[in-house]
């Protein structure tokens, strides 16, 4: 099932994504299915996820990468996106 949904589904279904997003001219917003429920990807989505703390643990990672990657917006506190959560060149001592 997991390769179904990696190798066919998924990419079928971005395929429709940028065809009604065409259709639609962004004018209605925009057009994105939701794959978090397909129970199939969820250890695609578990080993990416121990991938990218490995990665942020390292220092391979900002924290903005590491919000990105986990689908989160950039740091509200807006540290800057070149550093690490804890020794950012932005904080104030």
């Amino acid at each position: 099932r997991r390769m179904f949904w990696e190798d066919t589904m998924t990419s079928e279904l971005r395929d429709f994504e940028t065809e009604w997003q065409y259709l639609l001219g962004g004018d209605w917003g925009s057009v994105r299915f939701d794959f978090s429920g397909v129970s199939a990807l969820e250890s695609a989505r578990a080993e990416r996820a121990t991938m990218l703390a490995t990665a942020y643990a390292a220092g391979a990672a900002t924290t903005d990468e590491y919000r990105a990657a986990l689908g989160l917006p950039a740091d509200p506190r807006g540290r800057c996106s070149t550093c690490r959560l804890a020794q950012c060149c932005n904080q104030q001592s």
